[in-house]
């Protein structure tokens, strides 16, 4: 409610990200983030406040004008997650993977043998298919792409439901729409 008004600011659970196109703004903006966190009692953690920054992790993702990336701390968290054992840990390994999931377009179909495990109805067997589901699905996200920033000019966007699961693409602008 506090900051639910401010312009450029964007909010997840106890995160906050300000972005603005010039330095001044930037600044004013902050200025007037700070203002109303005073005003309101929130108290903000010294050790996440940056200015200014040319590139930003928040919510799992390093933000930067060359686009969006997976954060490498997300990443390594992936590439070095252990074996599950059990049914919080393929819940927790599969956290991650969904959190950065939209960086390939292999991580459906590769987790697809893991799925099954996170139900609480199933017993937990880990089988050599497991493994290998498991091992793909790591290699898949331990060298995600950088994904590029939007480009407003007209784009179209197609998708296919003959296919298990749904495919979707965006078009390269191909002329008047």
């Amino acid at each position: 409610m506090a900051l639910s008004s401010v312009q450029n600011c964007v909010k997840v659970i106890d995160d906050l990200a300000l972005h603005d196109e010039d330095y001044t703004t930037h600044l004013h903006r902050i200025h007037e983030v700070l203002t109303r966190c005073r005003k309101f009692g929130i108290t903000l953690n010294k050790d996440k406040f940056v200015v200014a920054a040319p590139s930003v992790n928040f919510c799992g993702y390093n933000l930067s004008g060359d686009g969006i990336s997976a954060d490498k701390q997300k990443v390594s968290a992936i590439k070095d997650f252990p074996t599950p054992v059990n049914l919080t840990d393929i819940r927790s390994f599969m956290g991650l993977v969904n959190q950065l999931a939209e960086f390939t377009p292999d991580i459906s179909i590769a987790a697809q043998p893991l799925r099954p495990l996170m139900s609480p109805k199933r017993t937990f067997v880990w089988t050599p298919d497991h493994d290998e589901a498991f091992q793909r699905v790591r290699l898949a996200l331990t060298s995600p792409p950088v994904l590029a920033l939007f480009d407003p000019d007209p784009t179209c966007c197609s998708s296919d439901g003959r296919f298990t699961p749904p495919r979707h693409w965006i078009c390269p602008p191909a002329g008047p729409w």
